[in-house]
């Protein structure tokens, strides 16, 4: 299992961190993803299978930017 970490731009209210939780989990292979809304931090535990491009894009997708 891998964990990823990313600092994302945009996370300023908890619709908007259930937003992007839920559209996250959808990824095959996604185990968790964790918010934290202070510091902008995002980590997702994943199979090592899972495309982090798909995790990425999925980030963008829904209005956030990756710092």
């Amino acid at each position: 299992m891998n964990k990823d970490q990313y600092i994302v731009e945009g996370l300023n209210n908890e619709m908007a961190k259930e937003n992007l939780k839920r559209a996250l989990e959808i990824i095959e292979g996604v185990n968790g993803v964790f918010i934290d809304l202070g510091r902008n931090n995002l980590e997702i535990l994943c199979d090592s299978n899972v495309d982090l491009e798909r995790v990425r894009d999925c980030i963008e997708n829904t209005t956030h930017k990756l710092q």
